[in-house]
């Protein structure tokens, strides 16, 4: 009897001890409680890369401004006999500080070639003049045209021409215009007939974002209108602005 169990404990315990020993996973290691299947490639994923970043392609928007100088001044056909006081004070001139300013929409036709619509314009407050009656309080030109601007790349330099039509505006008082009323000199304005304007540019930028650019520029601007009496005014302007670009 004692042998019986004693083969039967022998031809038992081996199997235990199968049972209980690690199973390997034919597909798969065993790592930390987990199985991973060897036969999987792992992929990570990589963020999408933007193909129109830092490139001038689609919808361009820019907005500058600056500082610069300007002056207009008239001349008058030889039939002319009549003047009028405002006219006799635009021929001898007025010039002064000016700030330029613009605002850009367009789009890439082809990468780096910008056609849209450009609203500009300039402002100057209390221009000198040279006429010793007159006293000019503001001159403003508002301007809308065509845009053109190219860009050269990689140093982004651009070049951009807007042809446009113009209006101009001044407000002046004479000391022979006196306001009882008032006790002071009376304030008149004048506006000219639509003409035609100009802004001329070469600007540098630097893109601080995918899509975002900020620059300096060397702006020509300039006016051409006639008015009632068939004066013709001219008015040009040199500046330096600044600039911020979407694009």
């Amino acid at each position: 009897m004692r042998r019986i169990v004693s083969i039967a404990l022998l031809a038992f315990c081996p199997m235990v001890a199968k049972a209980q020993a690690p199973q390997a996973t034919p597909a798969g290691v065993l790592v930390a409680d987990r199985v991973v299947d060897t036969n999987t490639v792992v992929v990570q994923a990589t963020p999408a890369v933007d193909p129109t970043a830092r490139r001038h392609l689609g919808l361009l928007l820019r907005l500058d401004a600056g500082f610069g100088l300007m002056g207009m001044k008239g001349t008058s056909p030889a039939y002319i006999d009549v003047w009028d006081q405002t006219q006799e004070a635009l021929k001898d001139g007025i010039k002064g500080f000016d700030i330029p300013f613009g605002f850009t929409a367009g789009y890439a036709v082809i990468e780096n070639f910008i056609i849209g619509a450009e609203v500009w314009g300039l402002t100057t407050t209390s221009p000198n003049s040279q006429h010793p009656l007159y006293y000019y309080s503001n001159m403003t030109q508002g301007s809308v045209g065509l845009h053109l601007t190219y860009y050269f790349m990689p140093v982004n330099i651009y070049v951009s021409a807007t042809p446009s039509i113009a209006i101009a505006r001044l407000a002046y008082w004479s000391r022979d215009y006196w306001v009882p009323a008032l006790g002071s000199f009376g304030t008149r304005s004048y506006s000219t007939n639509v003409g035609f304007g100009g802004k001329f540019a070469v600007g540098k930028e630097w893109w601080v974002g995918d899509h975002w650019g900020v620059g300096v520029a060397l702006q020509f601007l300039m006016g051409i209108y006639s008015d009632k009496y068939s004066y013709t005014w001219t008015t040009l302007s040199g500046a330096a602005a600044f600039s911020v670009t979407y694009n």
